[in-house]
């Protein structure tokens, strides 16, 4: 199985939350990830670390299933 490894450093969405002081709206659309990668078949997705929850990336860690 192909893998593809990607840890990202730097979140937009999250700076931009933090910015305005409201941190924390940014978890819900991490929460989602899972769920917007179930559109794309043959793929399973990973991630056990956040920028939003406070680690030092996310760690998308993608596994090629078909």
């Amino acid at each position: 199985k192909e893998q593809c490894f990607m840890d990202v450093v730097s979140c937009p969405l999250y700076d931009k939350a933090r910015e305005l002081g409201t941190p924390e709206a940014v978890q819900m659309i991490c929460c989602m990830d899972k769920e917007y990668m179930n559109g794309f078949r043959g793929v399973d997705y990973k991630r056990t670390k956040s920028v939003a929850e406070g680690d030092d990336c996310c760690d998308y860690r993608l596994i090629k299933s078909l």
